[in-house]
């Protein structure tokens, strides 16, 4: 996982991480949220990962703010992503984001959500 996190095509890729410390001397991995972008920059999909734990902090509204800002950067038109429509706390923060929800067009488990950035 770690070469997958640490290898990346800058052009079109990132992953930003959210660590910290419990122990003396020992990182925890807090989240992540990574963003793969088409070659045109036109549509960029994401994924966040946030450890169970660290749920309601806002670590995850932090991470999402902190892509969306990269890819508008990068000059990304639209980022999209897919959630488990039972999902609710993350298809909320999507919504105060700005990101519009529709049915996935394959999984009827998943809403497939969409943020124009330019």
């Amino acid at each position: 996982m770690a070469a997958r996190l640490t290898q990346l095509d800058y052009d079109r890729e990132m992953t930003l991480v959210l660590t910290g410390t419990e122990l003396a001397g020992k990182a925890d991995l807090w989240g992540l949220v990574s963003l793969s972008a088409d070659s045109d920059r036109d549509e960029a999909e994401y994924a966040i990962a946030l450890d169970r734990r660290m749920a309601g902090q806002g670590l995850g509204a932090l991470l999402m703010r902190a892509i969306i800002r990269y890819a508008q950067q990068r000059g990304i038109r639209q980022m999209i992503g897919d959630v488990l429509n039972d999902n609710e706390p993350m298809l909320r923060l999507n919504q105060a984001l700005g990101f519009t929800l529709e049915p996935h067009p394959d999984d009827p488990d998943l809403i497939r959500v969409r943020l124009a950035l330019s």
